[in-house]
């Protein structure tokens, strides 16, 4: 039997085929600047297929930045509602806009949330439910999205809003679903992979729970969240995979006769492909919305004396980084803070001469805001213990960035540039012990670990992500409402031609030599 006629009698006896995005952040077509995105891969969803999808989807481009300030256009809600979006559950950038608005979002699609583990009295959310199949077969679905919301979320955006402990909420929907003698039962899990079951070392939060989640008994568990793409694989009987972000992938699922599941993720330019009349209506909608955005984008803001850069990952982690510096330098400003911390992304960047809107959006595409903290020379050491992790030392007796940040996922979002301190790492001494150098205007604090400072930080850091769990421990001086994004539009248009008043002072050491 040749390969074409084995898959012909496959299809032939397949009862269900489902298609999951996760994570597309509002990048819908190629003017996004993402390649591919949402509209490219529902272009390969088969019709009367099972449509689902794991949550952060208000959040993210530019094109949802400019329609989040008007506030009546979701771009994400005509997508979903024009390819036929059947299930979906939140994701933790869902909630970053407040209630009400959530509650708008939510209620103009046509699709059903599946939560378990979030209770509202005003948002259109189910625990669980049953599709059933045009050939009768039963098909469970329930939904989760990260416990860890709690941790990162402004109380105002969770005003009315409970979101409970993940793996008991998952618990309860499948013991329901069981009693209504499903064929298949389906989780749809906006969170990832404990790292722990990877990097035995490494201590896991309650973030992410996926085998957890598949040692309750669910057929299927599809994972969100991290942005990784993670093949099918089987554990504990259940078939679990990951999406990757930004609507790059899409994952295919088929439920078999006799219980069994093929699954696979695929770059959106990959799979047979299906016309569908909704998705030319689609673009030709959206079209006028993606030109007032550009015209939004191309708008100058202002000048840079210099370019602000982070195009090299390693120097940039080893000798700085003059747009990490000039991050620190608009929250230092902001805020009044005595220092600041920043941090950049994984992707490299580059910031002016000449800044417009656009450019800004693309350096800094979080909704961060800003937080003024009180800390201790004390804690802002075990703060930079953690970033001292970021090092190993090479084969030659340099310095490389550690396997343990670059894998199974990179993590350079996670290492944190310290303005107005000079600082050293020795990375020849164990881990947690690598601060050897921490002066503030002639003060040493590791010599006065009580001496306190204020410190501007952004809120997602400030909540203790990325094992800076000592951040929570500061007192919170003051909360800032602005998304850091608009107060560094708002630096350039008051400041421009803009320069850099001070690069950061620090050095990674190995032993007495610097590398």
């Amino acid at each position: 039997m040749d390969k074409q006629q084995d898959q012909d009698e496959t299809h032939e006896r397949l009862e269900l085929d489902i298609y999951f995005t996760s994570d597309i952040h509002s990048y819908l077509s190629e003017r996004d600047g993402k390649g591919g995105g949402y509209i490219e891969a529902s272009s390969h969803f088969a019709p009367s297929a099972l449509i689902l999808d794991g949550g952060d989807n208000l959040q993210g481009s530019a094109l949802s930045m400019y329609f989040m300030q008007e506030g009546k256009i979701f771009p994400s809600q005509m997508a979903f509602n024009s390819t036929g979006l059947d299930y979906y559950t939140l994701g933790n950038h869902d909630f970053n806009y407040g209630p009400s608005v959530l509650k708008r979002y939510m209620e103009g699609l046509n699709a059903v949330c599946l939560d378990s583990n979030v209770r509202s009295s005003f948002l259109p959310i189910r625990k669980w439910d049953v599709y059933t199949a045009p050939d009768g077969t039963r098909i469970g679905l329930t939904g989760a999205v990260t416990d860890y919301v709690n941790v990162w979320e402004k109380k105002e955006n969770l005003e009315g809003i409970e979101i409970l402990d993940v793996v008991s909420s998952a618990k309860e929907a499948f013991n329901e679903l069981k009693k209504e003698g499903c064929d298949f039962i389906i989780m749809i899990y906006h969170g990832g992979y404990e790292m722990s079951r990877i990097f035995p070392n490494v201590k896991d939060t309650i973030e992410n729970r996926a085998y957890e989640l598949m040692e309750i008994g669910f057929d299927a568990v599809l994972c969100s969240h991290q942005h990784l793409v993670r093949e099918p694989f089987e554990y504990n009987g259940c078939i679990s995979l990951e999406n990757g972000g930004n609507a790059a992938t899409y994952a295919h699922l088929i439920l078999e006769k006799g219980k069994r599941i093929f699954a696979e993720v695929l770059p959106v330019s990959e799979g047979p492909r299906y016309e569908k009349s909704s998705l030319e209506e689609l673009k030709e909608s959206l079209a006028p919305l993606y030109d007032k955005v550009d015209e939004f984008k191309a708008g100058m803001i202002g000048s840079s004396t210099e370019p602000f850069e982070d195009m090299d990952k390693f120097e940039g982690m080893i000798h700085g980084s003059t747009l990490a510096d000039f991050f620190n330098q608009v929250q230092k400003e902001t805020s009044g803070a005595d220092i600041s911390i920043t941090s950049l992304f994984n992707e490299e960047k580059r910031l002016g001469p000449e800044v417009s809107v656009g450019d800004v959006i693309a350096s800094y595409p979080f909704p961060n805001t800003l937080v003024k903290i009180e800390m201790t020379g004390e804690r802002i050491k075990r703060s930079m213990e953690r970033s001292a992790e970021f090092f190993d030392i090479a084969e030659d007796g340099g310095i490389k960035i550690s396997e343990r940040v670059l894998t199974p996922k990179v993590l350079f979002y996670d290492y944190n540039f310290y303005s107005d301190l000079e600082y050293e790492f020795d990375i020849s001494r164990p881990v947690g012990e690598r601060v050897v150098k921490m002066i503030y205007k002639g003060i040493d604090l590791l010599e006065n670990p009580d001496y306190t400072l204020s410190v501007a930080v952004n809120n997602y850091r400030a909540s203790g992500t990325g094992g800076y769990e000592v951040f929570t421990e500061c007192p919170v001086l003051k909360s800032y409402q602005e998304e850091l994004p608009e107060l560094i539009m708002d630096y350039f248009r008051k400041y421009s031609p803009v320069s850099l008043k001070k690069r950061s002072s620090f050095r990674i050491l190995v032993g007495k030599e610097e590398s």
